[in-house]
């Protein structure tokens, strides 16, 4: 059985986790992909308004497996505006049977309405609370924050935290402001925290300086 109800997902990863995106949805619908006609995975370097269309033709056919659902797992790099508003259309009224997850490189490259219509998973298919320590980050001072930022990076020093938990602390402020009531409004913070995100996946990344950008910037 489906762990969650939600027909519309999001997930803001690298294509290089598209792989484990497959074996963590099938562990999660309990569902397998091989040989399954309702399992349908598509790779897109650029999602268009026909892709679109071809979505939503196979989206409306009923399931053809016992299962009872369709489920479409979407590695997009890039996707036009036409897309996304074809795209919002069948999000809407999704057909109850369907469910849909979006892998994207930036949550930035879709409209606000249309990340307004999409739960935010992470990397292993979880959907995640918002963290009470995100949240506290956000409405504090500057000055604050790069308190904050020292104890986080004196815990790293002392083998307390990892750049793992570095890496999930800025996931959790980017939930935080993408659950807030407008996306619209952080937008620009929003992109300043993917590109610190980014930058913490290279080999050696400067840590605290990747977080005092964003404590300062956001």
């Amino acid at each position: 059985m489906e762990t969650s109800s939600h027909h519309a997902n999001l997930i803001v990863s690298s294509s290089e986790t598209d792989a484990d995106l497959i074996k963590q949805l099938e562990k999660r619908l309990h569902i397998k992909r091989a040989g399954n006609p309702d399992f349908t995975v598509r790779r897109y370097a650029n999602f268009t308004i026909d892709e679109a269309r071809e979505l939503r033709a196979r989206a409306l056919a009923r399931p053809m497996t016992d299962s009872g659902l369709m489920i479409f797992l979407l590695m997009i790099d890039n996707i036009t505006i036409e897309a996304q508003n074809a795209l919002l259309k069948l999000l809407e009224e999704p057909p109850e049977y369907a469910r849909f997850y979006l892998r994207i490189p930036s949550s930035h490259l879709l409209l606000p309405t249309l990340r307004s219509r999409l739960n935010l998973l992470d990397a292993d298919m979880g959907t995640r609370p918002n963290a009470p320590a995100a949240a506290a980050f956000i409405k504090a001072s500057p000055s604050k924050r790069l308190a904050i930022v020292k104890s986080f990076v004196d815990d790293i020093s002392k083998d307390k935290k990892t750049k793992r938990d570095a890496v999930n602390f800025l996931d959790d402020i980017q939930r935080a402001m993408y659950s807030g009531t407008s996306v619209r409004a952080h937008a620009a913070a929003l992109e300043i925290i993917e590109t610190a995100r980014t930058y913490m996946t290279d080999r050696a990344p400067s840590i605290k300086m990747l977080l005092e950008y964003v404590a300062l910037a956001i």
